[in-house]
């Protein structure tokens, strides 16, 4: 989700803490003491954000297109400079982001499964369960295991989409799964009407874009092989935007 409660971009140092701030009162406010459990793991990680961020020179920018956005996903807090396109007069249209790199990265901290279940009271079954069926996409594979990161979201039910890329060729997938190596994209979408079908689309550059349906199980195991290779991102399991104070 995208926070606009303020309508200023964030252009400086100072309005990146001020924004830090508003974030995490919010989320656990001073007189809430006990709070959710994920509420506290997200203090905590926006804690060690606000320090990284105090101990980095930040430019201030002149606007002009610039801003820094501060995003959190399953893996880490992130701050990021962007430039967002300009708008076309008289149309309505969501904002495009031109370009875009990061200034800062606070993983969060990664647990075993068993350490993930039992901080968010759920059973080792049900968290594996959960990285096998595509809804712990920032599940990183260490060695034969898995390890979780403590921000990702403890989801249950339904189904997200799910949007993975990757800069450089692949390589060392499972043969069934090779010719996605010639591509540098995949997204997966639910049907609308029909839950247990869904639209798999690739696309990479000087390439033809390749499209199919497949069942629950296929589209599992694909999101499983994407998520367990070093080299592939999730970019849809953004949690929080935060880019206006």
């Amino acid at each position: 989700m995208t926070d606009t409660v303020g309508t200023k971009w964030i252009i400086c140092k100072v309005q990146i803490l001020e924004a830090i701030d508003k974030k995490t009162e919010e989320v656990f406010p001073a007189d809430n003491s006990k709070g959710t459990d994920y509420a506290k793991v997200l203090l905590k990680e926006f804690s060690r954000f606000r320090k990284a961020v105090e101990e980095r020179r930040i430019f201030p920018l002149d606007n002009g297109g610039w801003r820094y956005s501060i995003v959190v996903r399953g893996s880490g807090i992130y701050l990021y400079l962007e430039y967002v396109l300009p708008k076309k007069l008289g149309i309505r249209e969501k904002e495009k982001i031109d370009e875009q790199y990061e200034m800062i990265s606070c993983k969060a901290e990664l647990l075993k499964v068993e350490e993930y279940a039992e901080l968010y009271d759920i059973t080792h079954v049900a968290a594996v369960t959960r990285i096998r069926r595509g809804k712990i996409r920032s599940a990183v594979k260490v060695g034969k295991e898995w390890r979780i990161p403590s921000l990702a979201e403890p989801v249950e039910r339904g189904y997200k989409s799910a949007v993975y890329s990757w800069h450089n060729r692949l390589s060392g997938l499972p043969n069934r799964y090779k010719i996605i190596e010639d591509y540098q994209k995949i997204e997966f979408f639910q049907d609308e009407e029909k839950f247990s079908v869904y639209h798999v689309r690739m696309t990479g550059t000087g390439i033809e874009p390749l499209e199919f349906v497949c069942d629950r199980e296929k589209r599992s195991r694909i999101e499983q092989v994407l998520i367990s290779h070093p080299d592939v991102i999730c970019l849809s399991d953004e949690i929080m935007r935060i880019d206006r104070v």
